[in-house]
Formats: C-alpha cells, structure tokens, sequence
C-alpha cells in the first residue's frame, strides 16, 4: 500500500539513488548528456570571460593616457569581443536548454509509459489498498514534477556549478586577498542553505502527502456526485472538504514563509559581501595593489556569484519535490507484479475443479474455508448464498485476480497458477453486474480494442441482443459514450455486457449478478439472450434470482465461505433446507 506518510527526511544518498534511476531512462541519450555538459563548461568559461573584457576596456583604454583615436579603437575592438561573447554565451544557453529538455521530456515519458504498463500488471489487492486518486496524483502530477526538475534545474544547476568553479578559479588569480575577504560570509550562507534544504524538505512532502489526499477526495466525490445529491449530503462532504483544503493552504503558507526569510538573508549576505570589496577593494586600488577595472571585475563577479544562489530556494524546492516525486514512483513500480505463470492456454474444455480452496483478504477473516466442487465441460454451476458468504470470490479467484491462500484450482486438469496469466483469461467470458464502460464508442466497449474480425463482432451481438442498443442510435456502434456510459439504461448496459463476453466466444461464462438490476422492458431480451450464451459453455452463474438458475446441473449454497448445501434445485427443494427456505421467500416477495 502506498504510505502517504512517507519518512519526514529524505537522505541525500537516497536522493542520489533515485536521481540515478531517473537518469537511468536516458542510458540511449548518454552522447546528448555528455555534450551538453562540453556545452556547460563552454558557456561558463564565455560568461566567465565578460567581465574580464569589461576590465581591459576600463584599464587600457577609459582610464589610460593614450590618444583619443588608439582608445575608441580599442574600445570598438572590445564591445565588438563582448558582444560576440554574449552571442556565443546566448547560443549556448539555448542549445543546452533544447538539450537537457530533450532529455528531460523522454525521461518523464518513459517515466509515464513504465506506470501505465506496471500498473496494469499489478494484482488487484493493490488497488484495493490504494485509492485511485492517489494513484491518478503519481502518474501526473509527480511525473509533471520530474519535468519541471529537468525544464528548472539540471541544465541551469548543471551551468551555475561549472561557473562557480571558474569564478573562484578566476578570483584567486584577480586578488587572493580580496577573494579571502569576501569568502568570509560563505560560511553563514552555506549554513542557512543547509537550514532550509532541511525544512523544505519536510514542507514539501507535507504538501505532496496532502495534495494526494485532496485530489483522491475530489476524484471520489465527482464520481459518487449522484449518490450525495440524492442523499443531501453536499454540505457534510463539503465541510469535510473545507478543513482539508485549510490544512493544504497552512503548509503552503509554510513554504511562503520560509521563501520570505531565505530569500531576503540572501540578498543581505550580497549586500554585505558588496561592502567588503567597495571597502577592501577600494584601499587596494588606492595603495596600487589592483587596478580599477580589476575592482570592477569583481563587483560583476560577485553578482554572478550570488545570482544562483539568490534562485537556491527556489531550486531546492524543485528538487527536493523531484526527489520525493521520484521515490513516489519508484514504490509504485517496485511493487510486486502478478505472477505471469508459463504455460500458455490457447483453448480449453471448460473443465473446472476445486480442491479444498481458502481464501481470506483479510488474514484474520477467512472468506472461502474448504470449497470444493467439480464442473465438467458444458455443465452449469450457480452459487447462491447470502452477501459476504463467497460467491463473487470464488469467480475471482478462478481468473486468478486474487492468490490462493490454501489449496487447488484446476481448468482441464491443470493448475491454473502454472498457466499464463493473459491465456487464462481468455478462456472466460465475464458478465459483470456493474458493467464499466469506457468514454469510447460501442465497437471499442465491446471489443475492448481487441483485434475483432466483423463476422464475429456481428455474431456477438446478435446473440446478445444487443442489436436492441444498437437501433437505439444512427451511429449504431461508431455511437460515442460519455462518463461510464451513463446515458445507457441498465438493461442496455447489461446486453452490451453480453455482447463484450461473447465477442472471443469463450469457453467458460461468468455471470456475477447478470439479472440482478435489469428493468421489465429489457427482461425478455435478457432471458432470450442468456439461453443462446449457455448453449455448449461451461458456465459459473452467481445468482440473485433463483428462479433463473432452476435448470443448472449444480447448486452450491455458501454460507461465511463454506459450501452448506449443493446439488440440483430439485434435489435442493427435496432436501427442504436452507436453498428452499430461500426460494420460498423470493416467491413470497415476488
């Protein structure tokens, strides 16, 4: 499950290691790094070299007793050399830019395309543990995080290291004394740099833990809107709202507060090291140690000193959330896949066996305890029973979306834990009581994007009924759905479900609840259709009403995930048990 109260600090040695995976996605673009590193290191010694040029103008030619025409000259010479140097540092600048965004860009598409895939590959229980919104939250806004990382920080961080190495380099050589002097507020600044990577940090993986929360809240209300419009309870989710969003606003006022105080000791820390050179450097040009333009040399140097880090908040911030970003999807793509078995299943029987089966999601809460039955090709089996007694697990556990915690499960006599996962699912059809469709047209919601000839497409929904739907619109399935397919009734949704089920001709049929919610109108059709679906298929129906599972070869009654009763519906109304107690009530009710 993924903790959202991840630990308060992340280490710089697990930053690196996270950055190192990153990176890892650009092993094929290691030439376009390596070049634009070259290209760092040029555009730091252009930049560099400026204010050297702007010290020989003032040396040689503003302040020296040469001729008018030699010093216009001269000075000519040097505008015509800065500005080419500006060109050059400008062309740079933008290559690397196109270079690390290039880089960038496909790091966070691959980034992307990885989640996608590993999130599909990934067994149910793990999104039973974790809410979709939260999930939604990682793929886009912590990839969007990379990016900035790459668009903000790694081309310019990248530039302004290299150039603080030639600063310092070129500041020793100017005036060691001057350079000792002014280093004397590196200390204090290092210092409040440390102080605020620490309490970034924690601000920002607040904000990260809590912007999850308020995406997956809102996501849960827009899409339960109905149930609370129909129950009132807009207000109460709406107060509930207001005190998480209070909470988001306080730590980003954190974060505010600690821009408005790293921000201006900064600007202090410049201010004072600009005193020092006017001061020290000053009595040196007095006393003849250095020369003006020397001096002025290092007023420019010291802005280019400080510029990057007047931006280090700003950059910390990016990085630490990249850091956090990154850690936050690596837990999601380290997490345990589903075993894929090895066989590959490209037909079967229909023969379903289960020996000794249990099954608890909960270790403390067995659900299936001992369930065994045999289910030869083309017979057809109902579970019935009570809500919680096991009847939907023990589909589920047929097509493996859940492990087994104790026994077999077999489908033509092998064991469906050594068969390939995909091939096993194809062997069944699922009829869904709650059908999700997808904001696409029919042909694609029966299909699922599957390779579907049209014979067998058309095939499909004949037997289904599902031409009913179909008439209903001129665009027949080219029909375009909205939000789940919403503006279907359930009885068309429910025919579409047959028609999806049917579309690769399956060997075995699961039907949970298949008539469960199905309106009077569309009831004919229903039972027409499912007469067609169960001719020469095996068949597993979890039933709701009893008097459509009457001619099944098999019954079994659960009861808190035991198999209390079983046999046919005559048999079962002959032993005069708990099946025919319930029978005998729907009939009352009915």
């Amino acid at each position: 499950m993924i903790d959202d109260n991840l630990q308060v600090k992340l280490s710089q040695r697990q930053a690196l290691y996270y950055f190192r995976r990153v990176l890892g996605e650009a092993r094929d673009k290691r030439w376009l790094i390596a070049l634009c590193l070259l290209g760092s290191l040029l555009e730091a010694g252009v930049e560099v070299r400026l204010p050297q040029v702007m010290a020989s103008g003032i040396d040689q030619f503003m302040i020296s007793q040469a001729d008018g025409a030699r010093r216009m000259d001269g000075l000519m010479h040097l505008g015509m050399v800065y500005l080419l140097l500006v060109l050059t540092a400008s062309l740079l600048g933008f290559l690397l830019t196109l270079g690390f965004n290039r880089v960038g860009q496909l790091v966070v598409e691959r980034l992307r395309n990885h989640l996608f895939e590993h999130l599909h590959r990934l067994p149910i229980s793990y999104f039973d543990g974790n809410p979709v919104g939260r999930l939604v939250t990682r793929v886009a806004n912590d990839t969007g995080t990379l990016s900035e990382f790459f668009t903000g920080v790694v081309a310019n961080l990248l530039c302004d290291l290299l150039k603080l190495l030639v600063l310092l380099g070129a500041l020793f050589w100017a005036s060691p004394r001057l350079t000792l002097s002014v280093l004397i507020l590196a200390p204090p600044a290092l210092l409040a740099s440390v102080l605020f990577q620490r309490a970034n940090t924690r601000v920002n993986r607040e904000i990260r833990r809590l912007l999850a929360q308020l995406n997956a809240f809102i996501q849960e209300n827009l899409q339960g809107l109905s149930t609370l419009k129909s129950f009132t309870a807009e207000a109460r989710m709406q107060k509930d709202f207001d005190r998480q969003n209070t909470e988001y606003l306080g730590v980003e006022m954190r974060l505010v507060y600690l821009y408005m105080l790293f921000r201006p000791l900064f600007g202090t820390i410049s201010m004072l090291s600009l005193a020092i050179i006017l001061w020290v450097g000053g009595w040196q040009v007095t006393t003849g140690q250095i020369s003006l333009g020397t001096l002025v040399m290092f007023v420019f140097y010291l802005k280019m000193l400080f510029a990057p880090l007047d931006d280090l908040a700003e950059r910390f911030n990016v990085l630490q959330s990249a850091a956090v970003a990154a850690e936050r999807l690596f837990l999601i793509l380290d997490a345990e896949p589903e075993p894929q078995g090895g066989l590959e299943l490209k037909s079967c029987q229909g023969r379903i066996e289960f020996r000794d089966v249990h099954f608890a999601y909960d270790p403390q809460k067995p659900v299936l305890q001992g369930v065994s039955f045999v289910l030869e090709p083309g017979q057809k089996l109902a579970l019935v029973g009570a809500t919680g007694s096991g009847k939907t697990t023990v589909t589920a556990l047929l097509q493996r979306l859940y492990p087994l915690t104790q026994g077999e499960i077999l489908l033509d006599g092998v064991d469906i834990r050594s068969i390939q996962v995909d091939s096993l699912r194809r062997q069944f059809g699922i009829i869904q009581q709650e059908l999700f469709l997808f904001r696409a047209t029919l042909r694609h919601n029966v299909t699922l994007y599957r390779n579907v000839s049209e014979a067998a497409l058309t095939e499909a929904v004949r037997i289904s009924r599902a031409a009913r739907v179909l008439e209903a619109h001129p665009d027949g399935l080219d029909r375009k759905l909205g939000e789940r397919g919403n503006q279907l009734s359930q009885g068309e949704r429910q025919l579409v479900s047959f028609a999806r089920a049917l579309v690769d001709d399956p060997a075995v049929l699961i039907m949970d609840e298949a008539t469960a919610s199905i309106d009077s109108l569309t009831e004919e059709a229903i039972q027409e259709a499912l007469q067609d679906l169960l001719v020469g298929r095996t068949a597993i129906l979890v039933a709701h009403r009893l008097s459509t599972i009457q001619h099944c070869d098999q019954i079994l009654l659960l009861e808190q995930g035991q198999v209390v009763e079983r046999g046919t519906h005559r048999e079962l109304m002959e032993l005069d048990g708990a099946y025919a107690n319930l029978v005998r009530h729907q009939l009352e009710k009915a």
